[in-house]
């Protein structure tokens, strides 16, 4: 996101207009995607469109002062330091003092990583290690829009190196290779870990590299015929694709169309009529201060949607605007005045940012840290009287595992791994068998069964089946693969059960969601032969066989069988609700969090009915939580002082506590397992 300024001894370059306007179209498509524009449902790929323009700005310069034998590390980092960190740190600042007043306990501890991550450049690594299957959604993080800058400095301390100390005839053949080999294992990534292939700079290289790339072969090809016969379709491509995506795993092939498409019209650039005209220039004003706007629109929006979750489908566009006003602000009064030089000392200067660097770290530290004084100033200017408003909020909604984290069978772990952690006596006669639904009881039925003993067979998004397992025909390769690690996961539970005469009985829990869903948007997979087949759920019968003969199955080996059923469940998440409900920050839409019966069965009206018919065509008994957390036709989030759910269909810890001892919910399952 570099405005292409030289560093110190390279070769000086003119303002492109043309790169200016990418750079302003780039952000604008970002920030109305993270807006929630509709007409833009891939407004993402704006960033990929930055990393191109990088990479060919600041390979052009490294190289310029190379060849001119004038290139020195220090200048270079040191012009980038002063050019990227007055404007980042002044956000952070600003982002950190108005964290309290806006966001949950939750948030903050995230933020806590997030700040040092932004701070050294590591935020794509902290976002990626984040990307788990309890992490909190994307749109509660202030300062995840930090990641795609700290990948593009990284390649930043990359390329210097790489260009100087190789032959300068051996620069297009490494860069070519960096390219290949990027893309080669982003291919492969996206297949196994897509959280890596977005935030880790290995599978991201690519993009810079076809930006550097082009500056390295730009004067042999700048403004060729044949570019400049591709650059109308080039721009078509870049406007249409944000708008039409082609689909599939990013970044994959809309990313790929964007970046050559960005390439071609930076090296098909004439110096024309075109560059000159009234759109060009108004997409290169908005290119000047881009990276102001920028780092200014995300934790607009973030603070904004916390404070204000029901908000208007115009609150993001005027919160953009203001994003815009506060971004020309920081452009005109902080970042010009840097980059232009006011501040010619350089050690001075370089002493102010690391010292400017340990206190936003040590100011991170501070502001998120449960009971500082700068909370207890939010939490004064908030009405808050509630016997948990100095609750240990992120005690209370820590990830529910169950009996531990081990338990969630995943990080490369198998069944035989959870095993020996997972189970509270050596013959343990119960087996709680499903996903993170049957996780969540974990925990207190331990409790309850005392000396009969509990084994926690869970994993994530497993929904507990035989030789069957579900996914969207959206989804990525890589749920297609984790339903396929499900599927050895199942057979490896129903071995185990099989082979120890200790266990007596076998509880399954899921939210039966996807199980319940058929048509064009569900596939199963089956292990057919050997091999993994996929095919349209066009109706749940399969899934109904499925359930009954694991029942069959599991009687045949003399266990009973009985089922969880699901908790109540409404579009709203409980634990950012209630937290601001107790601080005396709701609105009025958001009332006392809690939800209608109503509500629950009608957006889970095909989950129950599913539910009510695999039971009675398995022959299943079904102990419903229902009982424990609605009552007068209205499902209650907090119960005294308990706060039921972690989020809006898993409970807590005390939440999974409450419920089980309400309903007695060991004897229960003991009795009505058959």
């Amino acid at each position: 996101m570099d405005l292409g300024v030289a560093p110190s001894g390279a070769a000086k370059t003119e303002l492109r207009f043309d790169i200016q306007a990418l750079r302003g179209f780039a952000v604008l498509v970002v920030v109305l995607y993270h807006a929630g524009v509709s007409a833009i449902p891939a407004g993402y790929l704006g960033v990929d469109i930055f990393f191109v323009i990088s990479g060919f700005l600041i390979t052009g310069l490294i190289a310029k002062g190379i060849e001119a034998r004038s290139f020195s590390f220090t200048s270079f980092y040191y012009r980038r330091a002063k050019r990227l960190l007055p404007a980042a740190y002044v956000v952070l600042a600003l982002t950190l003092l108005a964290a309290p007043f806006f966001v949950t306990q939750l948030v903050l501890d995230d933020l806590r990583m997030q700040i040092l991550g932004a701070v050294t450049f590591t935020s794509n690594f902290v976002f990626w290690q984040q990307a788990g299957y309890f992490d909190s959604a994307a749109e509660t993080k202030p300062l995840l829009h930090f990641w795609s800058l700290s990948l593009e400095e990284q390649y930043y301390l990359l390329m210097p190196a790489l260009l100087a100390f190789t032959p300068r005839k051996a620069w297009l053949p490494i860069v070519a290779a960096i390219l290949v080999g990027s893309a080669a294992l982003n291919a492969y990534m996206l297949t196994v870990d897509t959280s890596g292939a977005f935030y880790l700079l290995p599978t991201r290289a690519w993009q810079l590299a076809l930006g550097s790339l082009g500056a390295l072969v730009g004067a042999r090809v700048m403004g060729a015929r044949a570019l400049s016969w591709a650059r109308l379709p080039a721009l078509i491509a870049l406007f249409a694709i944000p708008a039409f995506p082609l689909g599939g795993p990013h970044p994959g092939l809309d990313s790929a169309i964007v970046c050559v498409s960005t390439l071609i019209l930076i090296l098909g650039a004439t110096g024309g009529k075109i560059e000159a005209s009234a759109p060009v220039r108004a997409f290169a004003w908005v290119g000047h201060f881009s990276y102001a706007l920028y780092l200014v629109h995300w934790p607009v929006l973030v603070l904004m949607r916390a404070r204000w979750p029901e908000a208007p489908d115009w609150a993001p566009l005027a919160a953009v605007a203001v994003s815009i006003a506060i971004s020309l602000l920081l452009y005109w009064v902080v970042e010009e005045p840097f980059r232009r030089g006011f501040f010619k000392a350089r050690r001075p200067l370089t002493f102010a940012m690391a010292t400017a660097s340990a206190l936003i770290v040590a100011g991170g530290l501070y502001v998120t840290a449960p009971g500082n004084a700068w909370s207890a100033v939010a939490a004064a200017l908030s009405p808050a009287t509630d016997s948990l408003a100095n609750a240990d909020f992120a005690h209370i909604f820590r990830n529910n595992y169950g009996l531990g984290p081990e338990c969630a069978a995943d990080d490369g772990r198998t069944f035989a791994d959870t095993v020996g952690p997972c189970r509270t006596r050596p013959h343990p006669r119960v087996v709680l068998w499903g996903d993170s639904n049957a996780m969540m009881w974990g925990a207190a039925l331990g409790r309850q069964l005392g000396e009969a003993g509990l084994l926690q067979a869970t994993r994530p998004s497993c929904a507990p089946m035989y030789q069957l397992a579900v996914t969207r025909a959206d989804d990525d390769t890589t749920s297609a693969r984790s339903q396929t690690v499900c599927l050895t996961f199942n057979e490896a539970v129903l071995d185990y059960i099989r082979d120890t005469p200790s266990i007596e009985v076998v509880v399954l829990a899921t939210s039966f969601t996807q199980p319940a869903m058929h048509g064009r948007r569900i596939v199963l997979q089956t292990r057919e032969n050997g091999e993994v087949a996929r095919r349209p759920l066009e109706t749940m019968d399969p899934v109904v066989q499925s359930y009954a003969s694991l029942a069959r199955e599991l009687r045949r080996v003399g266990k009973r069988v009985v089922i969880i059923g699901p908790i109540p469940f409404a579009p709203r998440d409980h634990q950012q609700c209630q937290e601001r409900l107790i601080r005396g920050q709701t609105t009025p839409e958001e009332g006392d969090c809690n939800f209608t019966v109503a509500e629950w069965r009608h957006s889970r009206d095909t989950v129950l009915s599913f539910v009510e018919r695999m039971a009675r065509e398995a022959d299943i008994e079904v102990v419903w939580p229902t009982a424990a957390i609605c009552a007068e036709r209205v499902c209650r989030t907090r119960i005294g002082d308990t706060l039921v759910y972690r989020d809006r269909d898993h409970l807590s810890f005390d939440g999974a506590d409450y419920v089980a001892d309400e309903l007695d919910l060991s004897d229960r399952l003991l009795a009505a397992a058959r």
